[in-house]
């Protein structure tokens, strides 16, 4: 996604506009190649899913290093990112949709979850000086704010209904 540069970089200095710039796109396209590799290994083929997701994993996980790491490092943390994601489309989804009885129609946890964990992890080893301590209790609290928030939304949203098919074109589209 050519935006998610510009959302990485909002925060940062402007003089280190250009450094995250490059260490995001070295991160996406880390994950991209990733991807690809990673969906094949898993599925036996490429999966059109895994690359329009996984992909953008990259970016996700480079964000918290975006202004700091290194050009290797961004691609390193691009490429765990790629096989973290495309694992959990691939192999986690449907065992935990099938503990939880729902359904992550968005890939929320294996797009945006574990690759944001991931680079909360990978800050401890990018950012120098950070406090080890309070970044593990950062993603401990992330974690547990995230399960709370996500199984009261889920609950709300229960109560209007559910749906056999999670998605269906029909309902937005005239076919």
């Amino acid at each position: 996604n050519s935006f998610i540069p510009s959302f990485c970089a909002a925060l940062v200095k402007p003089e280190l506009v250009p450094h995250t710039a490059i260490n995001v796109i070295l991160a996406l396209s880390g994950a991209t190649i990733a991807t690809y590799f990673a969906s094949i290994s898993l599925r036996g083929k490429i999966s059109a899913a895994d690359i329009a997701n996984a992909a953008l994993a990259g970016g996700v996980a480079i964000g918290s290093t975006c202004d700091v790491a290194s050009f290797p490092a961004a691609f390193i943390v691009g490429i765990l990112a790629g096989v973290l994601s495309t694992f959990g489309f691939a192999v986690l989804q449907n065992k935990i949709e099938s503990v939880i009885k729902g359904v992550d129609t968005c890939g929320v946890m294996n797009l945006h979850g574990m690759p944001g964990l991931l680079g909360g992890m990978a800050a401890i080893f990018i950012v120098n000086g950070i406090n080890k301590g309070s970044q593990m209790a950062g993603i401990g609290i992330t974690i547990i704010v995230a399960v709370a928030t996500g199984f009261i939304t889920g609950k709300i949203i229960a109560m209007f209904g559910r749906k056999t098919q999670p998605y269906d074109d029909i309902d937005e589209f005239e076919l």
